[in-house]
């Protein structure tokens, strides 16, 4: 069963915050460089089924 990619933001404290979901991980890099230009932060893209980080930032994979 694939649960999909979501799209995180890093907040100052380390914490995570949600910022949406995709179901293939090119739609969750697309997604997460659009993010990046449009308000540049620290975000990181997280696979659902393993809770493991494949990308960082600008869609880069791990």
């Amino acid at each position: 069963m694939d649960l999909g990619y979501d799209i995180f933001r890093e907040l100052s404290d380390g914490n995570p915050l949600w910022i949406a979901q995709a179901a293939t991980l090119k739609e969750s890099e697309d997604k997460l460089d659009t993010l990046a230009r449009t308000l540049p932060a620290k975000y990181f893209i997280g696979d659902a089924a393993s809770a493991t980080i494949v990308a960082r930032e600008g869609g880069k994979s791990c």
